[in-house]
């Protein structure tokens, strides 16, 4: 991390085997390790190929220069795709299409200009649905120049969707320790949803409908209604939701073993709580 500007060392943080900086318009250091702590047992564990990073999400703005370096500590060989950006072929992160797999203890440096705004994600792209599925993966979302009126919601979160080596999961959690969204009455919340896993998703909002207002990045030419999106690997969905009904409402995906068993629900649950 000698080509650190000093800002960039004061304002980066570290969490679980992540080394990424505050501000995405300076160099981001991922460090991609073999050591992690487990988020729901809390203790160290020894495994290939953890890192939890599905809280990472890199806000970044349509022109922005970007660099992420890449050291990569773990027994495997891997790579960063930046799932979305439309970037110059030497930066798409595919190892013997682009570029060489980057291996055990060699970095890569990816660098460009952040080209098209929207929701997008990035992931290895090596062994990946092994990779993927243990967590190398996060968010990139790209404000555009251009605002719209839903660019500015009272809430807005992230919800990557992932059924890997640890089930079935809302940013790398599985209910009961999912994170619930919460809002005030009348107040409006952005849902990004991504999915980062290997099966379809269809998430179901109950007491509330969601309108539909992008699609892998890009804004759809008539927004429509639903409270059933399904969201297929790889995707990306923008909804809006109006939060007009108060209560603690169930969000899940809606094929069933994915959410229920015979001691209730698990798995991809979470819910949408608007307070009066």
């Amino acid at each position: 991390m000698a080509d650190e500007t000093t800002e960039a060392r004061s304002s980066r943080k570290v969490r679980e085997g992540i080394v990424i900086s505050t501000k995405m318009d300076k160099t981001v250091v991922v460090a991609v390790v073999d050591r992690v702590r487990h988020r729901r047992y809390g203790k160290t564990l020894q495994r290939t190929n953890h890192l939890y990073a599905h809280d990472e999400t890199n806000d970044a703005n349509e022109g922005d220069r970007v660099r992420v370096v890449l050291h990569n500590q773990l027994p495997e060989s891997t790579s960063i795709h930046f799932h979305g950006l439309e970037l110059p072929n030497a930066m798409d992160g595919v190892p013997f299409v682009t570029q060489p797999p980057v291996k055990p203890g060699e970095s890569f440096t990816y660098e460009f200009t952040v080209p098209n705004a929207g929701s997008h994600m990035y992931h290895s792209h090596h062994n990946a649905a092994k990779q993927v599925g243990l967590g190398l993966l996060g968010a990139f979302i790209v404000e555009p120049k251009e605002k719209a009126p839903h660019d500015a919601p009272d809430v807005d979160e992230v919800l990557i969707l992932n059924d890997g080596a640890h089930g079935y999961t809302f940013n790398g959690k599985s209910f009961p320790a999912t994170k619930p969204i919460v809002a005030k009455l009348g107040q409006t919340v952005r849902i990004r949803f991504m999915n980062e896993g290997m099966m379809i998703h269809p998430m179901h909002l109950h007491g509330m409908h969601m309108t539909v207002i992008a699609k892998d990045g890009w804004p759809v030419p008539a927004p429509w209604k639903c409270d059933t999106l399904n969201v297929a690997p790889g995707e990306r969905w923008d909804a809006i939701v109006h939060c007009t009904n108060p209560g603690t409402w169930a969000f899940h995906c809606h094929i069933l073993p994915h959410a229920e068993s015979d001691h209730g629900m698990f798995g991809m649950v979470t819910a949408l709580v608007v307070q009066k």
